[in-house]
C-alpha cells in the first residue's frame, strides 16, 4: 500500500511539474502611431518596436514611396522608415499573432507658394 501511495506521489508531482509552463501574455506596442515628414524630403526614421514575440512589418496600403526594414523581428526592436520625395500617406501594420498596431506614415507634398 505504501509503495502504490509512493507511486501516485511520484506519478502526480511529475505530472504537475511537467505542465507548469507559464503562459506569457504577448506584448505588442509602438513608440508612435503616426510619423510626419517633412515635404518633398527624403528621408528616414527609426520607430521602437516594444514586444515580447516575433512580429513583422506589411503595408495596409502599398506604396513605392515608402519603404522599410526589417521586415519581421522577435521581442524589442527597430523599424526603418524610409520616404522618397514623393508625396504620399501609407499605413503600415506592425502585427504579432494575435495583435496588430497600424503606423501611419504622412509624407505632404511641397505646397507651391507663389505670389
Amino acid at each position: 500500500m505504501k509503495r502504490l501511495l509512493t507511486i501516485t506521489a511520484v506519478f502526480v508531482l511529475a505530472l504537475c511539474l511537467s505542465s507548469c509552463e507559464k503562459y506569457v501574455l504577448p506584448e505588442l506596442n509602438l513608440e508612435a502611431d503616426a510619423i510626419l515628414f517633412a515635404p518633398g524630403m527624403t528621408v528616414s526614421a527609426d520607430v521602437k518596436v516594444f514586444s515580447n514575440v516575433k512580429w513583422e512589418v506589411a503595408y495596409k496600403t502599398q506604396s513605392d514611396a515608402v519603404t522599410f526594414s526589417p521586415d519581421s523581428g522577435e521581442g524589442d526592436g527597430l523599424i526603418t522608415i524610409s520616404v522618397t520625395a514623393s508625396p504620399d500617406t501609407v499605413t503600415l501594420y506592425v502585427r504579432s499573432e494575435t495583435i496588430r498596431k497600424e503606423l501611419t506614415i504622412l509624407h505632404p507634398a511641397v505646397e507651391d507658394i507663389s505670389y
